[in-house]
C-alpha cells in the first residue's frame, strides 16, 4: 500500500500547481512543453487508472479481512459465554458435593454416637450375664433347687442371644460407618478434581479475555472531525494538513490536498463516504481520511489516527 502511494505521490507531483509557479515558460518552446505535457498527462493517468484499480482491491480485501475478523470475535464472545456458563455449572456441582460432605460427616458422626451406646449396653448386659451366673451359682449350693437353677440358666441363655444380637449390631454399625468414610474420601476427590478443572477454567476464562483486549485494541482508533472550505488555506488536524483544491456539490466529489512528513498526496474526483489511506512515518497502520458531507463550497468529515 505505501510503495503504491509513493508511485501516486510521484506521478502526481507532475502537475504543477498555479499556487506553486515560481516563473514564466520560454514562449519559444510552448509547443513543445504542451506536447510534452499531453504525453505526460495520458501517462499519468493511465498509471492512476491502475494504482486506483490496485488501491479498489486492496480495499476489497481489507474489508473481507476485518468481516472475518468481526466473525471471529463473534466466535471467542460466545466461546467465552460457554465457558463461563460451565463455569457457573461447576461451581453448582462443587456446592451440591460440598452438602453431600456434610451431610456423610453428620450420618458418620452419628453411626459412632450410636456404636458408642450399643458397647455400652453391651457392658452392661455381659456385667449382669457374670452377675447372674455368680448368683445361679450360689443358689445352686445353697439350696439345690433345681427349677431356681433352671429359670436363672434361661435368663443366662437371653442374655447371652441379646448380647450376640448386639455385637452383631455393633458389627453392622462399624461396616457402615467404614463406608460413609470412603464414600467422604471419594467427595473429598471428586471436590479436589472440581477445583482443578475451575482453575483450568478461570486460566482459560483469562486468557481468553487477554486475547479479545489485543484483538480490540488492534481496531482502536483517534478520531478527528474537520470541516474544509474551498480554496481555503491549508488546515491543519494532528499531524496532517489538508487543503480544499475543488468541490462538485451536485457530483458529491470532490479534490483534496494531504500533507503529511514533507510530502504532498492529492486525490482528485474523489467520491463521497470513499476513504482515504495514507501512511505516515514509522506507524505501521494506514491513516484514513473520509468526508461525510459535501455543501456548497465545503467539505466536512473525519481523519482517523491508529493508535499504535
Amino acid at each position: 500500500m505505501s510503495g503504491t502511494d509513493e508511485t501516486r505521490e510521484e506521478n502526481l507531483e507532475g502537475f504543477e500547481d498555479p499556487l506553486f509557479s515560481r516563473g514564466k515558460k520560454d514562449p519559444r518552446s510552448a509547443k513543445q512543453a504542451r506536447s510534452g505535457a499531453n504525453s505526460t498527462v495520458v501517462i499519468s493517468l493511465v498509471v492512476l487508472a491502475g494504482a486506483l484499480s490496485f488501491l479498489g482491491y486492496y480495499l476489497f480485501q481489507a474489508q473481507q479481512q476485518i468481516e472475518g475478523l468481526s466473525a471471529d470475535l463473534t466466535v471467542s464472545q460466545d466461546s467465552l459465554a460457554e465457558v463461563s456458563q460451565e463455569l457457573v455449572n461447576s461451581q453448582g456441582k462443587i456446592g451440591n458435593l460440598e452438602e453431600g460432605l456434610v451431610q456423610s460427616e453428620s450420618n458418620l458422626q452419628a453411626q459412632d454416637r450410636e456404636i458408642t451406646r450399643y458397647k455400652g449396653l453391651y457392658s452392661e448386659m455381659k456385667s449382669d450375664q457374670e452377675q447372674q451366673s455368680r448368683e445361679l451359682e450360689a443358689v445352686a449350693l445353697a439350696k439345690a433347687d433345681q427349677s431356681v437353677v433352671d429359670s436363672l440358666r434361661g435368663d443366662t441363655e437371653n442374655l447371652r442371644e441379646t448380647a450376640e444380637k448386639i455385637s452383631e449390631r455393633v458389627s453392622q454399625t462399624q461396616s457402615d460407618v467404614s463406608q460413609l468414610r470412603d464414600m467422604s474420601t471419594q467427595n473429598r476427590d471428586a471436590i479436589e478434581g472440581n477445583q482443578q478443572e475451575l482453575s483450568s477454567l478461570a486460566e482459560s476464562t483469562e486468557s481468553t479475555n487477554t486475547d479479545l483486549a489485543q484483538f480490540k485494541k488492534s481496531f482502536a482508533t483517534e478520531r478527528h472531525n474537520f470541516e474544509l472550505q474551498e480554496k481555503g488555506n491549508i488546515q491543519k488536524i494532528a499531524n496532517v494538513s489538508f487543503r480544499l483544491r475543488d468541490v462538485n456539490e451536485k457530483r458529491q466529489r470532490y479534490d483534496l490536498e494531504i500533507y503529511t512528513a514533507g510530502r504532498k498526496i492529492r486525490r482528485k474526483n474523489q467520491y463521497l463516504n470513499e476513504p482515504i489511506y495514507f501512511y505516515v512515518g514509522n506507524f505501521e497502520k494506514p491513516y484514513e481520511v473520509v468526508i461525510t458531507r459535501i455543501g456548497k463550497k465545503l467539505a466536512a468529515g473525519y481523519l482517523s489516527i491508529p493508535k499504535n
